[in-house]
């Protein structure tokens, strides 16, 4: 470990590329090291069925990682965004971040700036512990695509869903507007007519998106979602399984 973090001391390098079980060498440790002299950004390579590992070298400031065998235009396309991220601390791919809207336990929602089609988006960002686990990825995209699918008032646009330097996103329409809870504690009431109307606004046909995303995803183009702001989960009221 000593020679390898050495010669990141000594060399200054763009990036670094780091197995987390190489033999006789703890990956981790090697991680650790390297973070406590230098801000050089860091890519795991990691086995099948190791999670665990991912999400801790994750919290320890690698910027991604790969799962071996690896994919090479995959991995050149995972260094150039690594690269890319120390460059410009404020962006997540070709997302300019501009302020943070909300944050939740499975993630971080975004006011961004898409700088190829210039446009604001919320831009969701899960937590590495959830983006590191396979089968939430599977149905988190599977997902993204069906809502993707749909076009409804009280549904905001996906624009866009995968993963960004170990991180699993989702580019939505910017809906500005208030929050349910915001709204209710400022002492305003829906009378019982206004409470139907809203719950049909609001409602979503189930064979088009399923039943678990179609809760947290629907934010009323009036601004009466709640939770996380561009889609994510619902804490309370209008929209209910």
């Amino acid at each position: 470990p000593e020679e390898a973090v050495s010669m990141v001391r000594i060399h200054n390098p763009a990036l670094v590329l780091l197995d987390l079980n190489m033999p006789g060498l703890d990956g981790l440790t090697v991680l650790k090291q390297i973070k406590e002299i230098s801000p050089v950004p860091v890519v795991m390579f990691t086995g099948e069925g190791s999670p665990e590992s991912v999400v801790r070298a994750m919290k320890m400031g690698a910027v991604d990682y790969l799962t071996k065998p690896v994919d090479f235009k995959h991995m050149l396309k995972v260094v150039a965004d690594a690269v890319q991220s120390v460059e410009d601390s404020k962006k997540i791919g070709h997302y300019e971040i501009r302020s943070e809207i909300g944050r939740g336990g499975m993630g971080v929602v975004y006011e961004a700036r898409d700088v190829m089609l210039e446009r604001l988006v919320a831009l969701k960002v899960m937590l590495p512990e959830i983006s590191t686990d396979p089968q939430f990825e599977l149905r988190f995209l599977r997902e993204a695509r069906a809502v993707a699918k749909v076009s409804h008032p009280g549904l905001v646009t996906v624009y866009e869903a995968g993963r960004i330097r170990g991180r699993l996103f989702m580019a939505m329409e910017l809906v500005k507007g208030t929050t349910l809870s915001s709204y209710l504690r400022a002492g305003h009431r829906f009378s019982p007519a206004q409470s139907v109307e809203i719950i049909a606004q609001a409602h979503v046909d189930r064979h088009d998106v399923s039943d678990g995303f179609a809760v947290g995803a629907v934010a009323s183009k009036d601004g009466f979602e709640d939770g996380m702001a561009g889609g994510a989960e619902v804490e309370s009221g209008v929209v209910d399984d």
